[in-house]
C-alpha cells in the first residue's frame, strides 16, 4: 500500500542515509542532491498535497558579485577569449564529460601570487586564486555557440568559496544565482537532442569538489601536462613560462600511460570522470597509475567484477557507464563515444592476475 512520497529525480543525487524523528519527519543524507547534504522532508500522504519542508545544511553565501561582468577578468566582455593580466587560460588532457558541452576555462592569480607544486599530486594555491569554467551549447538556430552557466570557485581566506552564474538568453551577462536548488536551461546537444541543462546549486560543486583533496578538479600536474590539439605548447610549459609556479619545473611530470593508445583514453577518461569520488576515500581507487589488476574484483552491490578482462557486460564499470548512471552527478546525457571505446577497450583486454 503506498502510504507517502517525497522528493523528485531531479532533487536525489546518490542518497546514502535515511533517518527518522519522534515527528515522523525524514531526514535524507544525500551527497549528491541538489538542496543540501542532509535534507529533512515531511512526506506527502497519498491522495493528499501534504506539506514538504526542507532543512538545508550549507556553509554561508560568500560574497560574489551579481554579474559576471563584474570580475576583472575579460576585457572584452562577453567576448571570452580576451582576459585581463594574471588570467591564464588552460586545458586539461582528460575533462569532465558534461553533456558534449564546449567548457571554456581561465584561472586568475592575484599580482605575484605563486602556485605551490613542491608536492606533484597536491598542488597549493594562494588566497584569491579564482577559477572560472563556461558551458556553451551550439543554437541551433544560427550555428553559435551560446554560453549557458559560468561556475567560480575562489580561494577565500579560509577555505574554497564557489558560485554559478547564469548566462542571460542574449548572452550578453550572467547573473549570480544564490538558491540551493539547481537551475535547469533548455539546450540541444550536439547529437541535436533537446534536454536540460542543470546549472548546479552551491552544494552540489561541494559534492564533487569536496571529495578531492585540493578542490580544484582538472588543474594539476597530470591534467595540464599535455599539448591541446592545434596548439603547440605543453600546458605545463606554458603556464611556467608564465610563472604563477613557486618553482621550476623539475622531472618527469606525470602522465597517463596505457599499453596501447585506446587503454591511456580509458584510463585517461576513467581518471578524469571517476577517481574525483573514487580516490581511495570511498570504494575503489580509479586513478591513473593504479594496476588493473586492482579492479579485476567482485564489486560490491553488482554482478560480475569490476573490470572483466574480454567481457564488457561483466564488467560493472562498463554497465554503470553504458547505462548512463556515472558520473551521478551533473549528466544528463550519456557519453555514447566513450561508452563504444571502453565496450573496445575491456573486449581487447587479456586476463588480468
Amino acid at each position: 500500500k503506498h502510504l507517502f512520497s517525497f522528493g523528485t529525480q531531479k532533487e536525489f543525487g546518490v542518497p546514502k542515509t535515511v533517518s527518522v524523528d519522534a515527528n515522523f519527519n525524514l531526514y535524507v543524507a544525500d551527497p549528491g542532491g541538489t538542496i543540501g547534504y542532509v535534507t529533512r522532508w515531511k512526506p506527502r500522504l497519498a491522495n493528499d498535497r501534504g506539506e514538504k519542508s526542507s532543512a538545508k545544511l550549507s556553509v554561508p553565501l560568500p560574497d560574489f558579485p551579481p554579474k559576471l561582468s563584474s570580475f576583472d577578468t575579460y576585457t572584452d566582455f562577453p567576448r571570452l577569449s580576451s582576459v585581463t593580466a594574471n588570467v591564464h587560460a588552460y586545458i586539461p588532457e582528460w575533462p569532465m564529460w558534461t553533456n558534449g558541452a564546449a567548457k571554456t576555462r581561465h584561472v586568475y592569480l592575484p599580482a605575484g601570487a605563486k602556485i605551490d607544486i613542491s608536492r606533484s599530486d597536491h598542488w597549493s594555491f594562494p588566497k584569491g586564486t579564482t577559477f572560472f569554467k563556461t558551458f556553451a551549447y551550439q543554437n541551433p538556430e544560427t550555428g553559435s555557440m551560446r554560453p549557458v552557466e559560468t561556475r567560480v570557485i575562489r580561494r577565500g581566506k579560509v577555505d574554497w568559496e564557489y558560485a554559478a552564474y547564469r548566462w542571460d538568453s542574449d548572452g550578453t551577462d550572467a547573473k549570480l544565482l544564490i538558491g540551493l536548488r539547481p537551475d535547469y536551461v533548455k539546450v540541444t546537444g550536439a547529437a541535436g537532442q533537446q534536454f536540460e541543462h542543470a546549472i548546479p546549486s552551491r552544494n552540489n560543486c561541494l559534492a564533487c569538489h569536496g571529495r578531492k583533496n585540493t578542490f580544484i578538479l582538472g588543474f594539476e600536474e597530470v591534467q595540464l601536462n599535455h599539448t591541446p590539439p592545434g596548439q603547440s605548447t605543453n600546458q605545463l610549459e606554458k603556464l611556467a613560462q608564465a610563472r604563477v609556479f613557486n618553482q621550476a619545473l623539475t622531472g618527469q611530470a606525470a602522465r597517463v600511460t596505457g599499453d596501447s593508445e585506446l587503454e591511456r583514453q580509458m584510463r585517461g577518461y576513467i581518471h578524469g570522470n571517476c577517481a574525483i569520488c573514487h580516490n581511495n576515500k570511498d570504494l575503489w581507487d580509479f586513478s591513473h597509475d593504479v594496476p588493473l589488476t586492482a579492479w579485476n574484483v567482485v564489486p560490491r552491490r553488482n554482478r560480475g567484477r569490476l573490470l572483466a578482462p574480454g567481457q564488457p557486460e561483466e564488467s560493472a564499470m562498463y554497465r554503470l557507464l553504458a547505462a548512463g548512471m556515472m558520473p551521478p552527478i551533473g549528466v544528463q546525457v550519456r557519453d555514447d563515444e566513450t561508452v563504444r571505446d571502453m565496450n573496445d577497450w575491456i573486449s581487447s583486454l587479456k586476463d588480468l592476475p
